[in-house]
C-alpha cells in the first residue's frame, strides 16, 4: 500500500512506482541540464539558436537577448544546485 502522498509526489508514485525520484535527484538533473543550456546560450548564442530553431540569430539585439536568457538560465541552474541539499526550503517546494 502506498503511503499518504499528495500532489506531484503522488503523481510520480503513480507513474513510476519502481523508480524513486527524490527532490534532490530532480534538482540535480535540472541543474546539470540548465548549466549546459545556459553556457551554450552565453558562449555560442547564434549556433545554439541555429541548433534549436533552425535559423541563426542575425541581429546584434537578438544575440544580446539570447545571452541575457543564457545568464538567466544559468542563474536558475545555480539556484537548483544550491537548493538540492535542503528539501524543506522554499526553493524546493
Amino acid at each position: 500500500m502506498a503511503p499518504e502522498l499528495r500532489g506531484a509526489t503522488a503523481f510520480l508514485y503513480w507513474v513510476t512506482p519502481s523508480i524513486r525520484v527524490t527532490m534532490k535527484t530532480l534538482q540535480t538533473a535540472t541543474a546539470v541540464i540548465e548549466v549546459g543550456a545556459g553556457l551554450a546560450l552565453l558562449g555560442l548564442p547564434s549556433a545554439t539558436a541555429s541548433l534549436l530553431l533552425g535559423t541563426p540569430l542575425d541581429s546584434a539585439a537578438a544575440v544580446s537577448l539570447a545571452r541575457v536568457g543564457g545568464a538567466a538560465i544559468l542563474a536558475l541552474a545555480i539556484v537548483c544546485w544550491l537548493a538540492r541539499r535542503d528539501a524543506h526550503s522554499l526553493a524546493s517546494r
